[in-house]
């Protein structure tokens, strides 16, 4: 509070030319009065409002802690702003930069690639910065693969017979909504694998329906709409969706229910035309548990089942399954996998089961 000082007066009482030289000056008057509380001008200053406790789950503040991050630096992206795991781990890989700063979306509706001296910076798009986001998450998931062949010789002739028959207009079928079909019916013989895996309270969500993630390659980056499913859906239901999520992710014109975040991921990688690839090391995104990624089919002699020295063609996918090691044990996998293996081998039982 800034109140002026007292000053002191340097008036003296008057002098006349008879007063004596030797007089000595006359003393100064007394200090003025302080003023009044009442009449000194005063400014009020706010009382500081406490800053808001960052929501965070014990574990994460450890993780915090031994990242030596300040928490409260970090934009949660949990529920109600709540910091996840995650979301420390990327703040701290970013050298401090928010989540909002790293994926801020380029001023320009369509960024134009500008010159640098190290050469040309082009921004990433919509899907690419999701996935960008997407992946720095993954880099934490303690994941394991495995990899097997899958004779889809009778699942490519069904779809071939379906497509003779099928009316105009009548959605083409591909070899795609059978293996989602018998994905769901493999979930729903080993429902503790359909969870996601929550890192924060270190613990299982498990869900009723079935929510498989389908990966789409669009102009404008790497998409994942999801499937949410029960066994009772039927293959033509599947066939429409998974025909409407591709062509909404070419389009950017997927809803909000069509991204959320899956328990097990499918990806046909083989499917791309003029690409080349069998097995691969699919990615984990956390929470997600599972990815199973299909490559290139490819013909091949077999021992036949009916006599095991003689040797038939077939037409063999080869597949690549990563799994979260926190949720899901090899076991665990290699019973799912042997499920969904024998009907996508066998597409009658997936139209049996309808």
């Amino acid at each position: 509070i800034a109140v002026d000082a007292p000053s002191w007066s340097t008036a003296g009482a008057p002098q006349t030319s008879k007063q004596s030289a030797a007089q000595p000056p006359p003393p100064p008057p007394p200090l003025s009065p302080p003023p009044s509380p009442s009449s000194t001008s005063t400014t009020t200053v706010p009382t500081p409002t406490p800053a808001r406790r960052t929501e965070a789950s014990p574990a994460v503040r450890r993780v915090a802690k031994e990242l030596d991050v300040d928490i409260s630096n970090v934009v949660g992206t949990g529920p109600g702003g709540r910091v996840l795991k995650t979301d420390v781990e990327v703040f701290a890989k970013s050298g401090g930069r928010t989540p909002s700063k790293i994926n801020a979306a380029p001023a320009s509706p369509s960024p134009q690639p500008r010159r640098e001296d190290a050469g040309t910076v082009v921004p990433l798009q919509k899907y690419q910065r999701a996935m960008a986001k997407a992946m720095e998450a993954a880099a934490s998931v303690p994941r394991f693969t495995l990899c097997d062949d899958v004779d889809v010789t009778a699942m490519m002739a069904a779809c071939a017979r379906a497509n003779a028959k099928a009316l105009e207009g009548d959605i083409k079928l591909t070899t795609m909504p059978f293996v989602i079909k018998a994905l769901s019916l493999a979930l729903a013989r080993y429902p503790e694998l359909n969870v996601h895996y929550d890192a924060d309270n270190v613990a299982l969500i498990r869900f009723d329906e079935h929510r498989i993630g389908m990966a789409v390659a669009t102009p404008h980056g790497l998409a994942v709409p999801t499937l949410r499913l029960t066994p009772e859906h039927s293959l033509r239901h599947i066939a429409a969706e998974v025909a409407r999520l591709a062509n909404d992710a070419r389009n950017l014109r997927l809803r909000e229910e069509d991204v959320v975040m899956p328990t097990v991921t499918v990806s046909n990688f083989g499917a791309i035309r003029g690409g080349s690839g069998h097995y691969a090391s699919p990615v984990v995104v956390p929470p997600s548990i599972a990815i199973v990624a299909i490559g290139a089919t490819r013909d091949a002699l077999v021992p036949s089942a009916e006599d095991p020295t003689a040797t038939v063609r077939r037409s063999l996918a080869p597949i690549s399954w990563s799994a979260d090691h926190r949720a899901c044990d090899g076991a665990q996998l290699t019973l799912l996998n042997g499920a969904w293996k024998a009907l996508c081998e066998d597409p009658l039982d997936i139209l049996l089961a309808q």
